[in-house]
């Protein structure tokens, strides 16, 4: 018994070994600064360009802030500053930059 118990535990430790990892997604609140919209129809083109991008589980942008809830397995930060610039002339950057 204790002969099937040990193998067991190899077999299972063999697994874990063989097993490659898999990356877990976590959700991520980031707030970042935004330059450049001076308007109320700036804002909508970059939460227009915001909307749509994958991993974007929910945002509110102002004239000064981007706050953004999202999956950073579908969503890099550099597709994120691009599709804000790509929507005007329009850029963001984090508080620490």
């Amino acid at each position: 018994m204790k002969t099937i118990a040990s193998f067991i535990a190899v077999v299972g430790l063999l697994g874990a070994l063989l097993v490659p990892s898999v990356a877990v997604a976590k959700t991520v609140n980031e707030s970042w600064y935004l330059a450049g919209p001076r308007s109320g129809a700036d804002v909508k083109r970059v939460e227009r360009a915001v909307q749509h991008l994958p991993g974007v589980k929910s945002f509110e942008v102002s004239e000064a802030t981007l706050d953004i809830r999202f999956d950073d397995q579908k969503l890099t930060d550099a597709r994120l500053r691009a599709a804000v610039a790509h929507a005007g002339n329009f850029r963001l950057h984090r508080p620490t930059d």
